[in-house]
């Protein structure tokens, strides 16, 4: 109250202050320079409306600002300066009415989770700038296509246009959750929020109702799971918690080490000796049974646990084999991501974690995919050539499915090519394809590159393939991928029962 009083004692005194001044040297001024009274009669007149004019204009300029001022205050966050409820209403209600099916609008409540914890432990005034940081961050990550309002004190709203489906706006989240937590670590502290969404026109066609449709979103959000991410139309949310239970299990296995390795042979053409091993990463989910790596894969890359699977195949694939290493197997080829491949950070993390197993590197080829590779060719020769000087052997997987298949081997320096398994299905009816296999079999002779068949499936795949010249197949007509302790009798089984048929 003492700061109003102040306030006003100002603008009346400057009020005051500019009158006093005009009225003395305004009359002393018409004293000394005008001897005519009747002249000097119409100037005070004069004077006096001039006064009436300035002294307007002056009220006008300090009452708009004062206006301006108090408009501020009920309409913008004075901390933040993001929007305030009311003026977020009436700006999303604009969107709202724009927003179509096919151009939907997504609405994002995000409230930081267990933020009086964060206020004790780094201070009031730290907590304040935490905020404001965090609404810094949140306007440069929208850059103007955004409507962002902090709505509480730890929650804030933001309004995306254009989004296009789901996926999109749980990406959008997903990028939000980072943001804070990257801004929390500023202040050495953990910060991470619940979000809830709800999207136009399906949640909601006015404002008000898509702000309670995103507003029930979250406090489902907050009550059944922290950190979460809920969607305010149940199939959406139902299909986002199975997706988030999914990755916190996948992560509790990770840490346990309850994941399980499988490992598939693979043959010489001409004589099924054994030439080396795939290993491959099942998992045995508790409730839901068996999980598909197609699901659980694409799950670990999107929010950065790949490196940790990566990590566990490493280690463990060593710790099963180490025995074998040398005598029965010579080879063992491990799948690399292509998130990995094309993260220098991630590749060094890589490289590390098989150098910290003595004597593993000598063994262990590197799988990477033909997309992964002609996404950045450049770089991939780069790297390949760096690992292979390391010491490691390179296979080029999925040959064949992309665009650049042929002329990309004459600068990727790899030790293997493996060909695709959808060639290999209609082998025997598409002459067209043992032309390219044969065509690719006389290039990797020249480039002295090893020739793998996959999803080798019947007896005349096998022979064709013998025929056409490739080196080495792979597939369940020899061997499924089995676990360590059904390895060795599978090999033997595979030079009894179809070496007798050669």
């Amino acid at each position: 109250m003492t700061s109003q009083w102040l306030s006003a004692f100002k603008v009346v005194g400057i009020y005051l202050l500019v009158g006093v001044l005009w009225i003395l040297f305004s009359d002393k001024i018409l004293e000394i320079t005008i001897e005519d009274a009747r002249l000097v009669n119409r100037l005070q007149t004069l004077k006096g409306w001039i006064y009436v004019a300035v002294t307007g204009g002056l009220l006008f300029v300090l009452i708009n600002r004062a206006l301006e001022a108090i408009e501020n205050v009920s309409r913008l966050d004075p901390l933040t300066m993001l929007l305030r409820h009311q003026l977020f209403h009436d700006r999303l209600e604009d969107l709202v009415v724009a927003s179509t099916e096919a151009n939907s609008l997504g609405l994002i409540y995000l409230d930081i989770d267990h933020f009086s914890a964060i206020n004790n432990k780094i201070g009031i005034k730290n907590a304040d700038l935490l905020l404001r940081d965090f609404a810094n961050a949140l306007r440069e990550h929208s850059r103007g296509s955004a409507r962002i309002a902090r709505i509480s004190t730890d929650q804030f709203a933001i309004a995306l246009p254009g989004i296009a489906s789901a996926e999109v706006a749980e990406a959008q989240a997903q990028e939000l959750r980072r943001l804070l937590r990257k801004t929390g670590l500023h202040f050495h502290v953990e910060a991470h929020c619940s979000i809830g969404i709800a999207i136009a026109p399906m949640d909601g066609k006015t404002a008000k109702a898509l702000m309670a449709a995103a507003s029930n979103a979250l406090n489902t959000a907050k009550k059944s799971n922290r950190s979460g991410i809920v969607f305010f139309n149940q199939e959406v949310s139902r299909h986002e918690s199975e997706r988030q239970e999914l990755l916190y299990d996948l992560s509790v296995a990770i840490e346990r080490k309850t994941l399980l390795l499988v490992y598939q042979p693979q043959f010489s053409t001409a004589d099924l000796s054994l030439c080396g091993v795939e290993v491959l990463l099942r998992w045995q989910h508790p409730v839901h049974g068996f999980i598909s790596p197609d699901i659980f894969i694409p799950i670990a890359e999107k929010n950065m646990l790949i490196s940790k699977l990566t990590a566990f195949v490493i280690e463990q694939s060593y710790t099963e084999l180490a025995p074998m290493l040398g005598k029965e197997i010579h080879r063992v080829s491990i799948n690399v991501s292509a998130l990995e491949f094309s993260s220098p950070a991630l590749m060094k993390a890589l490289l590390l974690h098989i150098e910290s197993q003595k004597n593993y590197i000598q063994y262990l080829q590197l799988e990477i995919t033909e997309t992964a590779a002609i996404s950045n060719l450049g770089g991939s020769v780069e790297l390949v050539a760096h690992l292979r000087q390391k010491g490691l052997r390179l296979s080029l997987d999925d040959f064949g499915t992309g665009f650049s298949s042929l002329s990309m081997l004459k600068d990727l320096s790899v030790d293997e090519i493996k060909i695709d398994r959808s060639f290999v299905f209609n082998l025997e009816t598409q002459p067209r394809t043992q032309a390219i296999i044969t065509a690719l079999v006389g290039i990797a002779n020249n480039f002295q590159i090893s020739i793998v068949a996959e999803g080798v499936e019947t007896q005349a795949q096998r022979q064709l393939l013998h025929e056409l010249g490739c080196h080495e197949l792979q597939g369940y007509l020899l061997a499924p991928p089995k676990p360590l302790d059904q390895l060795c009798s599978s090999i033997e089984q595979v030079r009894q029962v179809h070496g007798a048929l050669s």
